[in-house]
């Protein structure tokens, strides 16, 4: 430990210390305050007045070495879908350097920057964050008028569609790939040409050419009241979203999504679409008033919570949702330009507007988030959320191994498993099956307390947040992301 005029510094290493004063010794040259990192990054950061935030700085390729953190993370081979995705768009392994400034005014300010290794991404990687950001108001202004005031997610992406969509159906599995080729073999309206060499890539080279490269998710609680005209679905707790896709606003491109729209309508059975009744088509329109706007509806018990997916065509945009209430205010609350209080708009909260001005002037993502609200919608999922985390540390093919050991020896003592069949077999199976169901409820007796306890700490902290920006910026060669975040004084 030493001083240095009034500044204490203290090491586990004496060296640490004495270079400390050999640097300050012969003014700093050479040291990492002189560096353009530190200049660029940290000394010309958005800072207050006082300069009080926290200054960051780390050699993460050294520390994760010494941490021992897997160059390869996420693991873009995981059977899980979306971590195979995340592990496809994004390495931690390639960032190098991160150096930026945090503080906690009134909530959280945080800028930060990462140099990125080339050489540890992949081309499509590359290829994706070569994409150019929107400006700062497009996200703000533009985009966010479709948004009601009291939506508790929204994020939008500025990234090309066709890849990003190649790099999804890489990331599923291989049935759902084979499934959906043989659909679309079926349907005869994507046909394999030049280096289109699956009806698959033809579909997604089609999706690439109709819609711009953007898409935005709009998420809220599904509080919509029922009505007996409502869609049969199942009591599956979900959140009702909508997802946004941007056309070049032409004739034509209006023209094709309804085509697709009613060769939906034609091949219902094979997407799983029928009404209330056997038999029944299952495929709607209707107009959402008070903008007189033309919705479809698709019935399908396969979709959680609703039932039913609603489309509709408005302008430049195209929307998908799992409820068309959601769609009608989408609709009305972009148009909204008569200042209607049934469609408050995200764009006219205060908090909002400063939030995302003072952010990142040009970005790949922005997301606004309303925590309490989130967290309100995140709690009806905690034990599904549990169950799946106490699930996933089993090891199940090893004790699926072992448990039929067991049974075999208990049930079916002296015989070989290879000699079940018929009754036997299917018993076998039977005491299999209730063994594994009772050594997973075991253990979610013993270990859910606790796991929920923990989900409702987590949310609970995340709630002191009344509002919430990140932006995200990406480039081949580096990262920037700004978070913004109020935390009310007095509540």
């Amino acid at each position: 430990m030493t001083r240095i005029h009034d500044v204490i510094v203290a090491s586990n290493s004496a060296d640490f210390v004495k270079k400390a004063r050999e640097l300050d010794g012969n003014g700093g040259q050479g040291s990492f305050g002189q560096g353009a990192q530190y200049f660029d990054y940290i000394q010309n950061a958005p800072r207050n007045a006082r300069q009080d935030e926290i200054e960051l700085a780390v050699d993460w390729r050294e520390l994760s070495k010494a941490l021992a953190v897997p160059e390869r993370w996420p693991d873009a081979q995981s059977e899980d879908l979306w971590t195979a995705l995340a592990g496809r768009l994004f390495q931690l392994g390639s960032m190098n350097r991160i150096a930026g400034v945090v503080g906690f005014d009134d909530g959280v300010q945080a800028n930060l920057h990462a140099d990125l290794s080339s050489e540890l991404m992949t081309t499509m990687q590359q290829k994706l964050y070569r994409k150019r950001g929107a400006d700062n108001a497009v996200f703000a202004r533009e985009v966010a008028r479709m948004v009601r005031a009291d939506t508790a997610l929204f994020v939008v992406v500025e990234v090309p569609l066709g890849d990003l969509l190649r790099e999804l159906l890489a990331s599923s599995e291989e049935a759902l790939r084979a499934n959906l080729e043989d659909l679309l073999r079926e349907l005869g309206q994507f046909k394999p040409t030049g280096d289109l060499q699956t009806h698959t890539d033809a579909l997604i080279a089609e999706l690439d050419a109709l819609f711009r490269d953007r898409f935005a998710l709009i998420l809220r609680a599904n509080d919509y009241p029922l009505n007996a005209n409502d869609a049969p679905h199942d009591d599956t707790p979900a959140p009702a979203w909508t997802i946004a896709l941007w056309t070049d606003g032409s004739e034509k491109a209006r023209v094709r999504i309804k085509e697709l729209s009613e060769m939906v309508s034609v091949h219902y059975r094979s997407f799983g679409i029928s009404g209330r009744e056997a038999g029944e088509r299952g495929v709607f329109t209707n107009n959402c008033q008070p903008g007189n706007y033309e919705i479809w509806e698709f019935w399908s018990r396969f979709v959680p919570g609703t039932g039913h997916i609603a489309t509709a065509v408005n302008g430049d945009v195209f929307l998908v949702s799992n409820h068309y209430r959601m769609v009608c205010e989408a609709l009305n609350t972009r148009d909204n330009s008569r200042n209607d209080p049934a469609f408050p708009r995200l764009v006219d909260r205060p908090d909002f507007m400063r939030l995302a001005t003072d952010s990142l002037p040009q970005a790949n993502v922005m997301a606004w988030v309303e925590p309490k609200a989130l967290g309100a919608i995140a709690s009806r999922f905690t034990q599904r959320a549990v169950k799946a985390e106490i699930s996933a540390r089993i090891d199940w093919k090893r004790e699926r191994a072992r448990i039929e050991n067991e049974v075999m020896k208990d049930a079916f003592p002296g015989r070989m498993r290879s000699t079940l069949e018929g009754d036997d077999k299917a018993r076998f199976d039977e005491l299999v099956e209730a063994r594994l169901a009772e050594l997973e409820n075991k253990l979610l007796t013993e270990q859910a307390p606790g796991l929920e306890k923990q989900y409702e700490r987590t949310w609970t902290y995340f709630g002191t947040f009344s509002a919430l920006v990140a932006m995200l910026a990406l480039d081949p060669k580096k990262i920037d992301l700004s978070l913004r975040g109020y935390v009310p004084l007095g509540e």
